[in-house]
């Protein structure tokens, strides 16, 4: 769920809310993040310094720091290396490669 977050945050910087919607609808409803769940997880990436708060009329807003930035671009590095990994496994035992 973090990476999720760092990804959302780093797309659109807002609440919590915010950051749910942003994710459920990238995801084509695919990720319904629980609210008390996020606020956890929310709390964990403010204390590894991965996001900080600013606050912009009245509203907290999350947004990502320098390392939640690098963190996050290594999650996606590993991502695609771990995707492109299963898809050559998963396409060699399709019909059409024997």
């Amino acid at each position: 769920m973090a990476v999720l977050l760092l990804a959302a945050a780093g797309r659109s910087p807002g609440n919590a809310a915010h950051l749910i919607d942003v994710v459920r609808r990238l995801s084509g409803g695919i990720f319904s993040l629980p609210e008390h769940t996020v606020y956890h997880a929310l709390h964990r990436l403010r204390n590894n310094r991965l996001m900080r708060v600013s606050w912009e009329d009245g509203t907290r807003r999350y947004l990502l720091t320098p390392l939640g930035e690098r963190v996050l671009e290594t999650r996606r590095r590993e991502w695609a290396a771990f995707s492109e990994g299963m898809d050559r496994v998963l396409d060699a035992g399709s019909p059409r490669d024997r």
